[in-house]
């Protein structure tokens, strides 16, 4: 998953050889979620993250991901964020880094 300060983009492998790129501008993305919906994937802290575009259609999913709550929290206050601030360079936004981590590192 690569999120940054225009679009969120994925890296599809189809068939061995076959690869494709799916992209959304972030300006589009209407809903964020995260699904965890098996017991081991609580336990791991990894689930699923959806997200919508402005035609409902345009629907990209990143599974098994780790931190998806916090992910979707994240991108949720970067899309408010570059809303309000434009004009902001991208060397100055924080990249993500899960709670957990912060507190060990911080």
């Amino acid at each position: 998953m690569i999120v940054t300060n225009k679009r969120i983009i994925k890296f599809v492998k189809s068939w061995i050889f076959s690869e494709h790129l799916k992209e959304l501008k972030l300006k589009q993305v209407t809903e964020i979620i995260a699904v965890k919906k098996w017991f081991l994937n609580k336990i791991l802290t990894t689930g699923n993250v959806k997200f919508v575009g402005k035609d409902k259609e345009t629907v990209i999913w990143f599974q098994n991901v780790k931190y998806p709550e916090e992910i979707v929290m994240y991108v949720s206050r970067l899309k408010d964020f570059l809303k309000e601030n434009p004009d902001v360079e991208p060397t100055q936004l924080k990249p993500f880094i899960p709670r957990k981590e912060r507190v060990i590192n911080g």
